[in-house]
């Protein structure tokens, strides 16, 4: 048998890539499937521990430190179940849109992707309060804000919207950011909103 000319080995190379490029989208998906499938679940025990939490705040008779220490817990297991609600949010857009990046044209593949920014997006507006009034929160977060003062923690300095940009590339959560720079996840999400990089960075 003749030697396969050099046409030829381009050719089988191109399907051979194809065939590869096939096989790691095919765990990409499964790697989806499985969030799809274990996310009910994970929303479930987050739920459990709020339970628990709220019910140590409604039992025991807690001083002062403790109540800040339980409300720390509390904030931490809130914004943690609020990025599983954010997640299933925006696997009911992949299930709901997902035909369009099977074998499809290339706008077909841009409206998904411009679906999931805009449902993530969506997800980041500001929280309208179903009781409170403004006077009410501006004293909550006084309240806080003495707490914290007189126990004489320091908040390190913003960072710069370049900063969080490269923040955000890396795939860093509110609660690394904060971590980083010494300030409160929900100080991020402020500082994110004022420089406009609330929701997905997608480039």
């Amino acid at each position: 048998m003749n030697e396969i000319n050099s046409v030829e080995k381009i050719f089988l190379s191109k399907v051979e890539n194809i065939l590869s490029k096939f096989n790691e989208i095919d765990i990409i998906v499964e790697e989806i499937n499985n969030m799809i499938e274990e996310n009910p679940n994970n929303q479930k025990q987050a739920d459990l521990l709020l339970s628990d939490y709220y019910h140590i705040l409604e039992n025991d008779n807690l001083s002062d430190v403790e109540l800040i220490n339980i409300s720390k817990k509390i904030h931490d297991a809130r914004l943690y179940r609020r990025g599983l609600n954010r997640l299933n949010a925006l696997l009911g857009c992949y299930e709901k849109h997902k035909e369009k990046i099977k074998y499809s044209v290339r706008s077909n593949r841009e409206m998904f992707k411009q679906s999931l920014i805009n449902v993530n997006n969506k997800l980041y507006e500001d929280y309208q309060y179903r009781v409170l009034n403004e006077e009410d929160v501006k004293e909550l977060s006084k309240s806080s804000e003495k707490l914290v003062n007189n126990g004489k923690r320091k908040y390190g300095k913003a960072p710069t919207k370049k900063e969080l940009e490269e923040c955000m590339k890396q795939g860093m959560k509110n609660k690394e950011i904060g971590m980083k720079f010494n300030l409160t996840p929900s100080y991020v999400s402020v500082v994110k909103k004022k420089y406009g990089l609330n929701g997905l960075f997608i480039k």
